[in-house]
């Protein structure tokens, strides 16, 4: 999948845009707030069908206008889509080549990695980030993880309304802890095999980068599983779970751990090598999804100069420049995005302020 424009109407700080994008390399530049991010935002959100910043889609309509309007053409079968949004109607998505496409069709057909400066808490935040991570991986390898993960899911969310009840039926409690675990054994068996891989691929890159470094990555899937099956473990904590109100142990407990020797990375790495190793990780899921799907991931990267220092940023960018991918970086201005002295791949460079004529 190459994106080869896009057409903004009343979308954030701009009322009226058309770009030409490059099918390798492209990078935008401008001061802040001038909208580099936006356009990041704009390309997203016309696949994924929301914002990675805005908890709804009519935060981005422009100022007291009624309605944003996003369209792409594609290099792809699906040829172009759209998305238009009113403050206070549903969200319209069309495709010129699929007139009743879903969105987990689109989203599938058109893989788009979107690695912004908060995606460099992976390792510090909590295990949702991490989760995410390898949904987001999983949904695009494992053709059946996605209908598994809905019905774990359904089942979950049955259990933890049957165990807030007043008179919980255990019959019913039975029946959904049987789903679950079916359901869930699936699912941990894929994310435990995935994460090897990943694992792999990231490594690849850390040795070199950080040689001194003998980082290991473990799934955890959310209960002892090489103790007890989920349903032994759904049962014997069903009292417990009854007093708390929710569903203690499963898969949507899961966790990646990342440690160096016995210590977890976040506590032994300094910033500057923490960020090495997100970055590593975050290619590395990139990768495999190229390789698996056989087609080019969208990778988004907002503000790239600001979350690597020189050396580093020349380090991740010659493994992007590898991948095959078509890349939107953005960054403050040019210098300090070409930091390499050896002759990099070209970027089609843009700049905001001036309406995106090219550079």
């Amino acid at each position: 999948m190459v994106i080869e424009s896009l057409d903004l109407q009343d979308f954030r700080n701009f009322s009226q845009l058309s770009w030409g994008l490059a099918p390798e390399g492209n990078l935008i530049v401008g001061p802040n707030g001038c909208g580099k991010t936006a356009l990041l935002e704009a390309l997203y959100a016309v696949i994924m069908g929301k914002s990675f910043r805005a908890p709804n889609l009519s935060h981005l309509i422009k100022d007291t206008r009624p309605q944003f309007h996003i369209h792409t053409k594609l290099h792809h079968p699906l040829k172009a889509i759209g998305l238009s949004k009113k403050a206070h109607t549903k969200t319209k998505r069309y495709c010129l080549a699929e007139e009743n496409i879903s969105s987990v069709s689109l989203i599938r057909q058109l893989p788009v990695q979107m690695i912004s400066p908060e995606s460099f808490s992976l390792l510090s935040d909590g295990p949702t980030q991490r989760r995410r991570l390898m949904d987001w991986l999983m949904f695009h390898v494992e053709p059946t993880y996605f209908s598994h993960w809905q019905k774990y899911n359904r089942s979950l969310q049955q259990r933890n309304a049957l165990i807030q009840a007043v008179a919980p039926d255990n019959d019913l409690l039975s029946m959904w802890e049987q789903k679950m675990a079916d359901y869930g054994e699936v699912i941990t068996q894929q994310r435990q095999q995935w994460s090897q891989q990943l694992l792999t691929g990231a490594a690849a890159l850390i040795t070199p980068w950080l040689p001194t470094i003998q980082l290991s990555m473990e799934y955890l899937p959310g209960w002892k599983r090489e103790e007890k099956s989920l349903l032994d473990v759904l049962k014997t904590t069903r009292i417990k779970d009854l007093h708390l109100g929710y569903t203690t142990a499963g898969p949507h407990r899961s966790d990646l751990l990342f440690k160096i020797g016995k210590q977890a990375a976040q506590y032994v790495l300094s910033r500057g090598q923490q960020k090495l190793v997100i970055s590593a990780v975050l290619l590395a899921a990139t990768t495999l999804i190229q390789t698996h799907r056989e087609s080019k991931v969208l990778l988004l990267w907002d503000d790239i100069v600001s979350e690597l220092d020189s050396y580093n940023l020349d380090l991740v960018l010659s493994a992007v420049e590898q991948l095959n991918a078509q890349t939107l970086f953005s960054a403050i201005d040019i210098p300090s995005f070409c930091v390499s002295a050896n002759k990099r791949a070209p970027y089609k460079v843009f700049h905001v302020e001036h309406i995106l004529a090219p550079v």
